[in-house]
């Protein structure tokens, strides 16, 4: 058990297939000078917690709103197919559907601004690589993100946005929205530059 701030090991450092880069930047370009989110509402089902740490894709509905932004799913699972199947899919790029490992899901997240995922592998895995994530947090969630801070010592790059009310997703998704508009109207390259809040 770590007794502070300063037991805590940096994140490993991870190395990305080039193919998988190749690949990142192919499906990204249709989308130059946006503002790119990587979004992941759902982990794994076999996970006894997975209910409470996940909710409907449709909650990423509220971000459609905001001019100069592009979401992209980097979600493979079996609530794919009613992400297919609704219509969201037709303003959200469904860059995960063809992933063949994490190689190509990490390459995606390098080509993000901003990664925003509820607590899964994918956050521990955009965490470790430095890129901006928000994390979206049930009202008790893994140990390693505390239960009261913004921010956790494991992955410096990364925000915490908590429920206030257990199961109240939709509060969440409220700051994570006002939070958004915030860092999307900062200039910045956002092709060259990915990342928007140190």
């Amino acid at each position: 058990h770590f007794q502070s701030s300063n037991e805590i090991p940096t994140p490993t450092e991870l190395t990305i297939p080039t193919a998988s880069v190749k690949r990142a930047k192919k499906i990204t370009a249709p989308h130059a000078g946006k503002f790119k989110v990587g979004i992941v509402w759902a982990g794994s089902t076999t996970y006894k917690g997975n209910a409470f740490r996940s909710f409907h894709h449709d909650l990423f509905s509220e971000l459609l709103e905001e001019d100069g932004i592009q979401l992209f799913s980097l979600y493979k699972g079996p609530d794919l197919k009613a992400f297919e199947r609704d219509g969201i899919s037709a303003h959200i790029v469904n860059a995960a559907h063809d992933d063949r490992h994490f190689g190509d899901c990490a390459a995606m997240m390098r080509q993000m601004n901003l990664v925003i995922t509820t607590d899964t592998a994918t956050a521990h895995i955009s965490g470790s690589l430095g890129c901006d994530t928000w994390v979206m947090l049930h009202w008790d969630p893994f140990w390693v993100w505390g239960h009261h801070e913004e921010k956790t010592p494991w992955y410096p790059n990364a925000k915490l946005f908590r429920q206030t009310i257990p199961l109240d997703w939709h509060g969440v998704m409220t700051k994570v929205k006002q939070a958004l508009k915030e860092v999307a109207k900062v200039p910045h390259d956002r092709d060259n530059d990915p990342g928007v809040t140190r």
